[in-house]
């Protein structure tokens, strides 16, 4: 009975602690010369479309270079490690895209990197639109894409930020608007990619939005406090 108790008790602490996001830093506040495309060595080419068709550094903000004519698109993933499985990333949306023409997305666990036939992993999108902004939740197989449940809906504004945290099989979709705090706007579930894998950005479209602070890495679960457990005889 005690070892049962003791079990229920851990479980409560467990769940009241997780929730926290983000839990790892900024990677990337793209404060530096104008540079790029790629913004950095750390920076390559997740869909292997082409030096163009990557993003670059402005006024220390990052911006797409140029859209590939064939995919309408630009790509580029963190390249000094993979982090997770479980893991998280983010960003700041310093100015807007072109309502009803571009979207921002942000990866996780992606392999196969460097062609656009090869990569699969996981990613959420922003898409502004009259109807609403919203976010969807992209798997890639080999770059075939389906998305995970219905959209999730939540008006952006410049200078807000959002995030993709995946522990497990759940996808969490994070919104911050502004200085505000972070707050979770929506779950899904899924199992195919279970293995750690590379952060990203792509960027669909349209080339006048601006990112900024990319941050992610490797989810940090937060130390277990043994104050909150109480023994019964």
């Amino acid at each position: 009975m005690k070892k049962l108790l003791f079990l229920i008790a851990f479980c409560l602490v467990a769940v009241n602690c997780f929730g926290a996001y983000p839990t790892t830093g900024i990677l990337d506040n793209f404060n530096r010369a104008n540079e790029g495309p790629p913004p950095s060595a750390s920076w390559s080419d997740l869909y292997g479309l082409g030096a163009d068709y990557q993003l670059k550094v402005v006024s220390n903000q990052a911006v797409p270079n140029a859209l590939d004519p064939a995919n309408d698109r630009a790509t580029n993933y963190w390249n000094p490690t993979t982090f997770g499985p479980d893991c998280e990333v983010y960003c700041t949306i310093a100015t807007e895209t072109l309502i009803d023409i571009g979207e921002i997305g942000l990866w996780v666990r992606a392999t196969g990197v460097g062609s656009i036939a090869t990569v699969s992993g996981y990613y959420v999108e922003y898409d502004r639109t009259t109807g609403g902004d919203h976010f969807d939740v992209i798997r890639v197989d080999n770059e075939a894409e389906t998305q995970l449940g219905a959209s999730i809906s939540q008006e952006l504004s410049a200078g807000d930020s959002f995030g993709v945290s995946m522990i497990g099989d759940t996808i969490t979709v994070w919104y911050k608007s502004g200085a505000g705090a972070w707050t979770n706007i929506g779950e899904r579930t899924d199992s195919t990619y279970q293995d750690a894998g590379y952060i990203g950005i792509i960027w669909w479209d349209s080339t006048d939005g601006v990112l900024d602070n990319f941050g992610g890495g490797t989810y940090v679960p937060p130390p277990y406090d043994d104050s909150q457990v109480i023994f019964f005889n």
